[in-house]
């Protein structure tokens, strides 16, 4: 015991050390995430506007396209067919736009469920689940536009717009 006395006072200076290091190590990885949330959080808003600038141009895009088609339909003596389809899209446009509470362009699960109800979708609330989960490919939660429309016309959506 008395030849570690002497070893054992090195140990303590040791140990004091590496607290302080830690401490100082603690408080700096505290100050950088504190400083990276703000750069995240305009991350966010940034991907967010950049999500509703892209929608606008995509539905303002869909607009002009559809009346060049129509047009073009016309010129060429071609039968126009009927808006059932058009206008379906447009009420799950609607739908999607009302329920679409916060504006971020994407519905959460619960916000899905009640534009399902509102336009008087068929099916169980299992049925709804597997039809968001069907269409959620990236598992975030949230379904775009585009994924919701496709849930609830399928195929017919593609050709609807």
């Amino acid at each position: 015991m008395t030849k570690m006395d002497g070893h054992l006072e090195g140990l303590e200076n040791l140990f004091s050390s590496y607290k302080d290091r830690l401490e100082k190590a603690k408080r700096e990885a505290a100050e950088r995430m504190k400083a990276n949330e703000g750069k995240f959080a305009n991350f966010q808003a940034s991907t967010r506007r950049r999500r509703l600038n892209a929608r606008q141009m995509r539905e303002e895009l869909a607009k002009k396209t559809h009346t060049m088609v129509r047009r073009l339909m016309v010129l060429n003596n071609q039968e126009v067919p009927k808006e059932d389809g058009l206008q379906m899209y447009n009420t799950l446009k609607d739908a999607f736009n009302a329920f679409d509470k916060d504006g971020n362009a994407e519905l959460g699960y619960p916000e899905y469920v009640e534009a399902w109800k509102f336009l008087a979708q068929p099916g169980t609330e299992s049925d709804i689940k597997k039809a968001f989960d069907g269409v959620d490919f990236d598992n975030s939660g949230l379904v775009e536009w585009e994924e919701f429309v496709f849930s609830i016309m399928g195929e017919e959506s593609r050709a609807s717009c």
